[in-house]
């Protein structure tokens, strides 16, 4: 059963909101199961994204020495509203598990934005993995440049 988000919530308040999230995608000491990101890196940035584009946001991530499970994953903008996005399975190990968000990359604007990775593990140990990271949104430029030759 995969959690809500008021469950995932009190998954992060029983594991200790703060000593879990202040591990920001490193291994937790104790814990077998860790997540890592692919495309957005903790305290990464700023990643450009296309104001443009109408699909919805995503982000991948691998995960190492998990159970038969699924994550939970949440998007939390720069006003710090939250939005959950689809599960993930936690295995296989080292294998990219791409999250869909629903947010269209056209209603993004820059700011300081976060992912929240968190699950029960099959019920062992529970984690909760935090990314943070800034985004820059605008049009893409593209810029010609040619060689003037001489002769």
């Amino acid at each position: 059963m995969r959690p809500s988000i008021p469950q995932a919530v009190a998954v992060l308040v029983s594991i200790g909101l703060s000593s879990a999230l202040d591990q920001r995608d490193e291994p937790e000491h104790d814990n077998p199961c860790h997540s890592y990101g692919i495309d957005f890196q903790d305290k990464g940035g700023p990643y450009f994204q296309n104001i443009s584009s109408p699909e919805d946001f995503t982000f991948v991530s691998t995960f190492e020495g998990c159970e038969n499970d699924y994550a939970t994953n949440i998007i939390v903008d720069p006003h710090g509203d939250q939005l959950q996005c689809s599960d993930t399975p936690l295995q296989p190990d080292d294998t990219y598990q791409m999250s869909t968000c629903p947010l269209k990359k056209n209603s993004l604007y820059s700011g300081a934005w976060s992912l929240i990775i968190l699950g029960n593990n099959g019920d062992k140990e529970q984690f909760a993995y935090q990314r943070d990271f800034k985004l820059i949104v605008g049009e893409p430029v593209t810029s010609t440049v040619s060689r003037l030759s001489s002769s």
